[in-house]
């Protein structure tokens, strides 16, 4: 129910923009960049880590005064993140002493829409600092959870075994995840002429695994993104 209201609210925000930009020019841009995302969890056995991932798209941008601006958009957006658990049993009390890892790795490829309100302060005639917030909303269009449990008998205790198995598993519906994701930007940058550096955090609010069969675990995304771009024209 959640990922409906978000999509509406998404829909009437880019109804109003659209009906704003129409009644004076649009600036486009270019803008690619590095990832670095995450996911804040509960009840899954392991710590997550981040992991690195890239992201481009274009940016329509309308300059509504000398200061407050309105930006949106479509970019492609790799996130995803990763993390392990290893245990050892006690060898004392342990008939078959070992260790065991176990490992994920989740890639999670968005096609996602920002829509943020912005405000400008000159520092020169050619720069700008600049603050933004606003929603976002995103469709998984790809997405791989990648396993693997390593187990061994430590090695003082001889024979000496190992097993390593591997596990893929391809889409969001069997990684467990909904495709669906809503949230929130903020973040800050600087432009100077025609070049855009910006710096964003977003933080989802919806909990993608809320259909996982099991343990009722969470899943929501974080993403730390680090963009340059080029606008055509201002």
């Amino acid at each position: 129910m959640k990922k409906y209201a978000a999509l509406g609210m998404l829909i009437v925000l880019l109804i109003t923009c659209l009906n704003l930009q129409a009644q004076s020019q649009i600036s486009y841009a270019i803008k690619a960049g590095a990832n670095f995302s995450n996911s804040t969890h509960q009840n899954m056995n392991s710590d997550m880590n981040s992991r690195m991932g890239y992201h481009f798209g274009l940016i329509a941008h309308k300059q509504y005064s000398d200061h407050f601006f309105l930006r949106s958009g479509i970019e492609f957006t790799a996130k995803g993140a990763k993390g392990d658990v290893q245990w050892t049993n006690n060898p004392e009390s342990s008939t078959y002493p070992s260790e065991s890892i176990q490992s994920w790795t989740y890639r999670l490829n968005y096609l996602q829409i920002p829509i943020l309100a912005g405000y400008k302060y000159s520092l020169s005639s050619s720069t700008k600092l600049l603050i933004n917030a606003g929603p976002y909303l995103s469709y998984g269009i790809y997405a791989r959870e990648k396993y693997i449990y390593s187990y061994y008998k430590l090695p003082q205790y001889l024979p000496y075994t190992l097993t390593h198995t591997t596990i893929q598993k391809k889409g969001f519906g069997d990684a467990g995840l909904d495709k669906f994701d809503f949230g929130i930007i903020g973040g800050i940058g600087i432009e100077y002429n025609q070049y855009l550096l910006n710096i964003n955090y977003e933080a989802g609010v919806l909990n993608l695994m809320s259909g996982y069969d099991g343990g009722n675990p969470s899943w929501k995304n974080q993403n730390i993104t680090i963009s340059v771009g080029y606008f055509f024209k201002k």
